[in-house]
């Protein structure tokens, strides 16, 4: 969590990671000292089982802890618990929207290079290649078992919104 110099409540930006990559820090700390010097909170939150993070990568724990970090901050005493947005960058774009829309405390929902047709992606034919190359290089860890078919049935369940609580505007 990085927080303006000055002290009050501040609006909250919560940056969702895409993924695969190495190492978003430097990505991370350019953008918390954009953010904080227009007096913004910035928190910057990566995936369970993704890069540096324990665990095994799955997407209904990554919407649980997503939540959890919503909950807690929106309680956090320097935080403006009715200014806060999602900035998701790829894969963390179609996480932001699949919480924004059904999170009423969200109130923005900025999208950087989104992925947006996720339930397409385990059925690329480089798909296991590039599951193999991701764990190998540790940067996801995957639960056992058949990647595909298990990535397919939760981009089904959470990405797609058939009724979004409100209206959600992306330009």
């Amino acid at each position: 969590l990085y927080l303006p110099d000055e002290e009050g409540q501040f609006p909250l930006v919560i940056r969702l990671n895409g993924f695969p990559g190495n190492s978003p820090e430097k990505e991370e700390q350019r953008l918390a000292d954009i953010i904080t010097q227009n007096n913004m909170a910035f928190y910057a939150f990566d995936y369970v089982g993704v890069r540096k993070s324990t665990g095994t990568f799955n997407y209904y724990t990554s919407l649980e802890n997503i939540n959890t970090v919503i909950t807690d901050l929106s309680h956090h005493p320097r935080i403006n618990p009715a200014k806060i947005a999602l900035l998701g960058e790829s894969f963390g774009g179609a996480m932001a929207i699949s919480q924004g829309v059904r999170d009423q405390r969200i109130k923005c929902i900025v999208l950087r290079s989104p992925v947006y047709d996720t339930e397409v992606i385990p059925q690329i034919p480089s798909f296991n290649t590039l599951v193999k190359i991701w764990s190998r290089n540790n940067q996801i860890r995957f639960p056992k078992g058949d990647i595909s078919e298990l990535y397919y049935k939760q981009t089904l369940s959470l990405i797609h919104i058939s009724e979004p609580t409100r209206p959600l505007y992306i330009s």
